[in-house]
C-alpha cells in the first residue's frame, strides 16, 4: 500500500510538472525527483518485498519456515548502503540541479 502511494504520488508531481512547463517542466520533474527516484525507489522496491516475503510466513495456516539471516543480510545491507548514497546526492547535487534548471526555466 506504502509503495503503491509512493509511486502515485510521485508520477502525479512528475506529470504536473509536464503539464504546467511542458517540456522544461520535464526536466525539472527529472531534477527535483529523478536523483531519488532513480536510488531510493527500487531499493524500497527491494525492502517491501522482503517485507512481504517475512509477513507472508506468519500467516495463519503457513508453513513454518526458517528464517535466513544470511540471505537477508545480504540483500538489505546494499540497499542501507544505497539508501545513504541516495540522501548524500539528495543533499548535495538535487540543490545545485533543481536551482539551475528552475533559472533556466523562469528566465528564458
Amino acid at each position: 500500500m506504502l509503495m503503491g502511494a509512493r509511486g502515485f504520488l510521485l508520477s502525479y508531481a512528475a506529470a504536473t510538472f509536464a503539464r504546467l512547463f511542458h517540456l522544461p517542466g520535464i526536466a525539472a520533474a527529472l531534477a527535483a525527483f529523478g536523483v531519488t527516484a532513480f536510488i531510493g525507489v527500487p531499493v524500497l522496491f527491494v525492502v517491501a518485498a522482503d517485507a512481504f516475503r517475512q509477513s507472508l510466513g506468519r500467516l495463519p495456516g503457513a508453513p513454518a519456515s526458517a528464517v535466513h539471516w544470511g540471505e537477508r543480510t545480504a540483500s538489505l545491507v546494499p540497499c542501507a548502503g544505497l539508501l545513504v548514497l541516495a540522501v548524500a546526492l539528495q543533499q548535495a547535487v538535487m540543490p545545485a540541479l533543481l536551482s539551475a534548471v528552475c533559472a533556466r526555466l523562469l528566465n528564458p
